[in-house]
């Protein structure tokens, strides 16, 4: 495993930053397996090799900014990402002696059909994002993100995602009406609504039609290999998005020995991707695609407590409750 990854960061002046952040790792992993005659008959030998390159380069402007009670961050951010995942693996079976092991594939007498392979993928994405974050007299808190996210995964029709959110908090402990009381140490409402994208259901090229080898057939005397579509296109296949509203309330009581959280949230899955399957004239098929919706709503609970705290020994526990 490799990975390495340089910031350089130029000082505009003393409110805007411009910096350029680039990485790369590279990772390899080599597996290697013998099943001798006395376990498996005839032997089995398998060797296979998962290569994984991951590159990553953004450019960021920040401005930051503090008068009177007012306090300003405002964030630009471009990234690109591109992931490398190549591979490949052979399995061989019937071998006369236990001697070579998975160093000499040769002396097995067989390779099985679906005991070869070998694959490449390369998803890209590109992102850009801004970010609002203002705070009035150390009390009131405005955030305001939008992003927006472009990716190889999903349909040619529909590449981008748009992915909004925002956030208000309140810090009720520095109002004037609770800032004599002794055992607060915080108490903080906030209230969020957001957006965001996921593209985990799906793989590098589900949104493309996709054909696989499914046997060996003789052509003009000359073994052949016959190909089958196992997925069909879906150039509309778009990100599955949530949306989430939630309230909450932090606080912290007698110098932090009691603090916790309550939030409530509801949230909504829309344009869920799976797999639909197609019955066509000659083969069951599949279709990535965008289906259903679903959600759900709750509330979590969450006590700290600082029992003991001395030199020699400490207790802590945490308690939490959700429905």
């Amino acid at each position: 495993h490799f990975n390495t990854h340089m910031k350089l960061s130029l000082l505009l002046n003393r409110h805007l930053t411009f910096s350029v952040f680039g990485s790369y790792s590279y990772n390899v992993i080599e597996n290697s397996q013998y099943l001798p005659t006395s376990v498996w008959a005839h032997g089995q030998a398998y060797k296979g090799e998962n290569k994984t390159e991951d590159l990553l380069g953004n450019m960021m402007l920040s401005y930051t900014n503090t008068w009177g009670k007012h306090k300003l961050d405002v964030l630009g951010l471009a990234e690109v990402q591109k992931k490398i995942l190549t591979g490949f693996y052979t399995t061989v079976t019937n071998f006369t002696t236990d001697q070579y092991g998975y160093n000499n594939l040769q002396a097995g007498a067989v390779r099985l059909w679906e005991g070869t392979g070998s694959f490449y993928e390369s998803p890209r994405l590109a992102s850009f994002l801004a970010r609002f974050n203002y705070v009035y007299d150390g009390k009131y808190v405005l955030t305001a993100n939008a992003r927006a996210d472009a990716s190889s995964k999903v349909g040619e029709n529909n590449r981008w995602g748009f992915f909004p959110s925002t956030s208000l908090a309140w810090v009720l402990s520095e109002e004037g009406f609770l800032k004599d009381v002794s055992f607060l140490n915080n108490l903080k409402l906030r209230a969020g609504y957001g957006v965001s994208g996921n593209l985990g259901a799906i793989d590098s090229y589900n949104s493309l039609q996709l054909m696989k080898p499914n046997g060996v057939v003789s052509v003009n005397g000359a073994p052949t290999v016959t190909m089958g579509v196992i997925r069909n296109a879906n150039p509309d296949l778009k990100w599955e998005t949530t949306k989430e509203f939630n309230v909450g309330l932090d606080f912290a009581l007698f110098d932090g020995r009691i603090g916790g959280t309550f939030e409530f949230f509801e949230r909504r899955i829309t344009d869920l991707l799976t797999d639909k399957p197609l019955n066509t004239y000659h083969d069951l098929t599949f279709v990535s695609a965008n289906i259903g919706t679903t959600g759900g709503r709750g509330f979590e609970f969450t006590l700290n407590t600082k029992n003991i705290v001395t030199k020699d020994f400490s207790w802590f526990s945490d308690i939490t409750f959700s429905r």
